[in-house]
Order: C-alpha cells, then sequence, then structure tokens
C-alpha cells in the first residue's frame, strides 16, 4: 500500500508538465512542511468534497496540504475544488501544473485500457473496468480528477489463459513466472510494459475483487449484470475496505457516490446484496462513515438493516472507531498490519473472521510470491515464517 502510494506520488512530481523553478521549490518546501503542519485529512476531505464550511487554509500551509493531497491520491480533484477560489499563487500555479500531468498521464491511460480491451475481446474475454480515468468522469465529471497508478481490470478466472496470450501479444510482461494454472488461485494479476517515452505501464487484471479468501459474490454479480450503480456501490464499499480505510481517495470516491446518486439508488437491492456478502459489516461501516464525510443521510431503514450484531460492531469501533474524523486520524497506523485487524472485523461471525485471518498469513504460493518478489525463490514454509515474523514486528 505505501509502496503504491509513493509510486504514484513520484511519477506525479516527474510528470512531463514543464514544471518551472519556483513549483520545484514549492514541491520541497511541501515535503519538508509535510510533518510540520497542523492540516489533516478531515480538513483536506472536507476540502476536496466541497463541504460548507470547512476551515480556511493559511498561506503557510498550502505546501504541506497539497503534499498531503498528492500523497493520498487527491491532488487533481484538491485543484477543482479550489480553482475559483483565493488561494495564494505559489499553490494554485503546483496545483495546475499537478492538475495538468494528470489529465495527460490519464488520457493515455484511458487510450491503453481501450487498446488492451479491444485485444481482449478479440479473443473472446468480457473484461470489467473497476477504477481508472473512466471513474474519474464517473464520479467527478472530469477524466483528470484522479490519480492513476495503473489500470485495473476484471476478468474471469477461467478467461486468465486467453487473457495472458493477448496481453503478452501487445507487449505486456506477466510479472510472476509461474504456471497459468497456479496463478487462477491468485486474486489477480501483474502485468507491465514500457512505453515509447521510457516510463512504465501497469496492469492488474484481477480474477477477483476481495483480497483474501475465496468466495467472491460481489464479482460475480458484475459478471452477470455489469457494473450497475448498486455493484458500484459495493466495489467502492470494498475498494475502501481493501485500502484498510489508510487512504483518503477510496473514501472520497465512496462519498462522492453518495452524494451524487444517492436519491437514485435501489437501496433495498443493496440491503439485499450486502446480506449476501461474507463483509457485510464492513458494508455498513464504510456507507455510514462515507455518508458522514460527505454531509450525505441515507435512509435510516437501510442502516437499520446493515446494522452488524454486538461482536463485529464492537471490534470494529475498538479499531476503527465509529466516525469519519476519527477513522481518518488513524490512517497512519492503519496502514499496515491495523488495518488488517480492521479487515477482520469486518467478516461476518467470529469463525469467518478466524479462517480469514488464516488465508490473510497464509496466502495460496502464487499470491505470496507475487506480493514479495525479494522472496519468490525462498523454499515456500520459509517464505510464510518470514511473513508471519514481518507481520507480528509492524504490530509491535
Amino acid at each position: 500500500m505505501t509502496m503504491a502510494r509513493t509510486a504514484t506520488a513520484k511519477a506525479f512530481i516527474s510528470a512531463p508538465s514543464e514544471p518551472s523553478a519556483s513549483s520545484h521549490d514549492f514541491a520541497s518546501q511541501s515535503a519538508s512542511f509535510a510533518t510540520q503542519s497542523g492540516v489533516s485529512l478531515a480538513h483536506l476531505a472536507a476540502r476536496c468534497l466541497g463541504r460548507a464550511g470547512a476551515p480556511g487554509v493559511a498561506a503557510e500551509d498550502w505546501p504541506a496540504l497539497i503534499h498531503l493531497a498528492l500523497d493520498h491520491g487527491v491532488a487533481p480533484l484538491l485543484y477543482l475544488r479550489v480553482a475559483e477560489q483565493g488561494i495564494p499563487e505559489p499553490a494554485r500555479a503546483e496545483l495546475v501544473r499537478l492538475f495538468r500531468a494528470n489529465l495527460a498521464r490519464n488520457l493515455a491511460f484511458e487510450r491503453e485500457s481501450e487498446n488492451v480491451q479491444r485485444a481482449l475481446r478479440a479473443v473472446g474475454v468480457s473484461a470489467v473496468p473497476l477504477k481508472g480515468p473512466q471513474l474519474a468522469q464517473l464520479l467527478y465529471g472530469e477524466i483528470g480528477a484522479r490519480q492513476v497508478a495503473d489500470l485495473d481490470l476484471l476478468i474471469r478466472r477461467e478467461d486468465l489463459p486467453a487473457a495472458d496470450a493477448a496481453l503478452i501479444r501487445l507487449g505486456l510482461a506477466r510479472a510472476s513466472q509461474e504456471a497459468l494454472g497456479r496463478m487462477q488461485e491468485c486474486r489477480d494479476v501483474l502485468y507491465s510494459a514500457t512505453r515509447a517515452d521510457g516510463s512504465r505501464l501497469f496492469l492488474d487484471l484481477h480474477l477477483r475483487l476481495r483480497p483474501y479468501g475465496r468466495s467472491d459474490e460481489l464479482a460475480e454479480r458484475i459478471h452477470q449484470e455489469g457494473m450497475t450503480r448498486e455493484n458500484l456501490l459495493l466495489y467502492l464499499c470494498l475498494n475502501l475496505l481493501t485500502h484498510r480505510w489508510a487512504r483518503l481517495q477510496p473514501w472520497l470516491d465512496l462519498a462522492s457516490f453518495l452524494q451524487n446518486e444517492e436519491s437514485r439508488l435501489d437501496w433495498m437491492l443493496v440491503v439485499n446484496r450486502a446480506k449476501e456478502l461474507e463483509w457485510t459489516p464492513g458494508v455498513f461501516f464504510c456507507l455510514s462513515c462515507a455518508a458522514q464525510l460527505g454531509g450525505t443521510r441515507l435512509p435510516d431503514d437501510v442502516l437499520r438493516a446493515l446494522r452488524p450484531g454486538w461482536l463485529d460492531r464492537l471490534w470494529i469501533e475498538v479499531v476503527l472507531r465509529s466516525d469519519a474524523d476519527t477513522a481518518l486520524s488513524r490512517a497512519a497506523i492503519l496502514d499496515g498490519p491495523r488495518g488488517t485487524l480492521a479487515i477482520l472485523g469486518c467478516e461476518r461471525g467470529l469463525a469467518r473472521k478466524l479462517k480469514l485471518a488464516a488465508a490473510i498469513l497464509f496466502p495460496p504460493a502464487p499470491t505470496l510470491r507475487q506480493m514479495d518478489t525479494p522472496g519468490a525463490n525462498l523454499p515456500l514454509a520459509t517464505h510464510y515464517v518470514q511473513r508471519i515474523a514481518r507481520k507480528s514486528r509492524q504490530l509491535m
């Protein structure tokens, strides 16, 4: 998670948008002030969501606010929300630079996504775009509004061999050299290619949506029905959960979707679909906190129907707390094993929590080797032991 976030921010800072000397000075100032300012994720969220009464920003705090926005994948959205407001000129110039760089990146991603989907359709593989530029257009009405690090497509597990051959013909290389039959056990399969300008394109081919475990009712629904409003809502909840509530971008994606679509959703269908999932408590927490963050009122009967039992509710509230601002204040400590504890809290019942904990600690061998390439050649037992030891140290 942290590595992916850092990679996205670095790509942004180095994006070819002809930055001036002053913008380089501003970026350096942003990094140096990031830990000294009083700006918070809750403050940044209020700005990005355009909430009335969002607190003002002192001139000296703008570098830190922009650095925080960049780190959490929301710098372009911050620009769109404050572009017409009176902000210091150095901050405005830096936000304009970042937005233009992101817009150019996302337009390139959109072309590449179309090329990949065309190649997959040619071999009979149906692929559903999950995030990327099209989600920016849907949620914010602007293709450059979201920072995008890679392409994410959902396919059926049995289509992996045909998809793999098509992607290799396009010039993409698979990250893992495990046999395809074994790779079908993974949640996703990673590919990359080097563009003509020397930059890297990364493609995440999802075989299921849940980060752990084997059942995936939501992915099957999306394959059957497409990305309907109700399915997208549940996917945005899952995306927030998957990122352990530690990254602001999925918080804002879900909060913005609720702001825009709450009145058009079939809420009884959402409730029924959510109850089919093994992570129903996670749906409740994600919806209630994201609605609170965006100032959206959800139907009371929906919240009552999804409200988890006392054990699940207590677990989530101990780890995450029960309101959005407090959960955001814990983002730094949730970006790791403590966030994994929160994911366990979102699983229904103690038995399922224990089963999920085992799946997290002992993922399928191909998944483990793909996630941890430095240890890919270790004996499997040693690799698992090292993983458990590393996570135990992170909890201390």
